[in-house]
């Protein structure tokens, strides 16, 4: 079953990726707190 090949490489790739958006969104945090916004 190729589909079943294939799923868990793309649940990583989204993990991966939803974890950089965090990681992102964490850094924006930061450094909003020395940007007068």
């Amino acid at each position: 079953m190729p589909e079943s090949a294939t799923l868990p490489s793309a649940t990583t790739k989204l993990e991966y990726l939803r974890k950089d958006l965090e990681d992102l969104r964490y850094y924006l945090d930061e450094f909003s707190a020395f940007l007068p916004l």
